[in-house]
């Protein structure tokens, strides 16, 4: 548990509440253990850190992106660093064609439902409509 934050700090950590709630999140979770030891200089960095728009902070914290900004990138990483490792694909990229070790197209059977097929409709004693409903009383 940390001790109380000043003014300047608890005006930062209002500032990680972002409206995107996985970044709210992510950024009070570091900030609060963070602004309780951080200098001057290392609260600048994060309020410059918190005046980057919403989609290139999630995508630089959440997300695939790299911060580019020499200065910036260190914290970039520290924040990334409290994100555990996922197995979901980032969002846009394309999906996973890895199979199931299990799986074998050559010797797996194909499935036993099929869809019908497009054309022309049913005919027989399962054909809805008219035809199958009988002739109308008039």
């Amino acid at each position: 548990m940390t001790g109380p934050l000043d003014s300047d700090a608890r005006r930062l950590l209002w500032r990680c509440r972002r409206g995107m709630k996985e970044l709210d999140l992510l950024l009070e979770r570091f900030a609060r253990p963070y602004l309780a030891s951080a200098p001057l200089e290392q609260r600048r960095l994060l309020a410059r850190l918190l005046e980057t728009p919403d989609p290139d902070l999630a995508d630089w914290l959440l997300g695939p992106g790299v911060c580019t900004d020499p200065e910036l990138a260190p914290l970039v990483a520290a924040v990334r660093g409290m994100v555990p490792p996922t197995t979901n694909p980032p969002v846009g990229s394309p999906p996973a064609t890895d199979l199931p070790a299990t799986h074998s197209p050559a010797t797996d059977s194909p499935p036993t439902h099929r869809a019908a097929a497009p054309g022309p409709a049913a005919t027989g004693p399962t054909a809805i409509g008219p035809a199958a409903i009988g002739p109308t009383a008039g």
